[in-house]
């Protein structure tokens, strides 16, 4: 592992006033270097902490799709077998689907909205960086 020196620490080290004070410019240098090691491992842990969030949001979101599309194929089987006794009627078919577009209108709904907050965070995010 190569050993990067920065501004900082150089000048800590460099600009010694006297040789009874080396052993205080040694430390601080060395202090800063382990400093600067925290600092990188802080940036990493948030890094990971960052992509775990995400991918627990993203695999949240997956439960909660799965969950809606059982309750719809719960909704049609149910339908279906309801029809089993006899023919549904028009109005039946016509009442079952309506129930599930409005259902599916609304996930669409809640859909746009968590788009738009993942928009709006990635924007701010964007922005702070710059």
């Amino acid at each position: 592992m190569a050993l990067l020196i920065t501004e900082r620490q150089k000048s800590c080290y460099c600009t010694q006033p006297s040789f009874f004070s080396s052993h205080f410019y040694k430390l601080t240098f060395f202090s800063i270097l382990e400093q600067d090691r925290l600092d990188e491992l802080r940036h990493t842990s948030e890094q990971e902490k960052s992509a775990l969030t995400s991918r627990l949001a993203e695999e949240e979101e997956t439960k909660r799709h799965c969950k809606d599309r059982i309750a719809v194929l719960e909704e049609r089987c149910r339908a279906s077998c309801l029809g089993l006794g006899g023919d549904l009627t028009i109005d039946d078919r016509v009442q079952g689907l309506l129930g599930e577009r409005a259902l599916l209108e609304r996930l669409l709904s809640e859909a746009h909205e968590h788009l738009s907050e993942v928009s709006a965070y990635t924007s701010a995010q964007r922005s702070w960086v710059k």
